[in-house]
């Protein structure tokens, strides 16, 4: 699984792209086998204005095609990438389920004629 952090509009705090790297692969450690790249974008919404303004942005790619993305704003870098890490694990596990579910159906329901 490679991991990408970008940040746009500002200098976040020495430590984030760390931080962001710890939690994500603490949370999505059971699934990196289905995970080719996860892309994390940080910007600031509101520039030197202030307020909830860090947005976080993660994109998940798996293997197999397809992805799932996750955006949450909170007031600081770090609080904007754990929220956004929780509903990620939360989508990348219930598509997994779902990817898994239609391929049992799949096979289920597959005809077999005598030969």
């Amino acid at each position: 699984m490679k991991l990408e952090f970008r940040v746009r509009g500002f200098a976040p705090k020495p430590g984030a792209a760390e931080y962001a790297t710890r939690r994500i692969r603490f949370a999505l450690d059971r699934f990196e086998h289905h995970l080719k790249r996860i892309r994390v974008h940080v910007t600031d919404v509101n520039g030197p204005r202030g307020g909830k303004d860090k947005r976080c942005q993660i994109v998940a790619e798996f293997h197999r095609g397809g992805e799932a993305t996750v955006t949450e704003t909170r007031g600081t870098v770090t609080m904007a990438i754990y929220f956004a890490v929780v509903r990620l694990r939360r989508q990348v596990a219930n598509r997994l389920r779902g990817m898994r579910e239609k391929a049992r159906a799949s096979i289920r329901h597959a005809s077999i004629e005598p030969a």
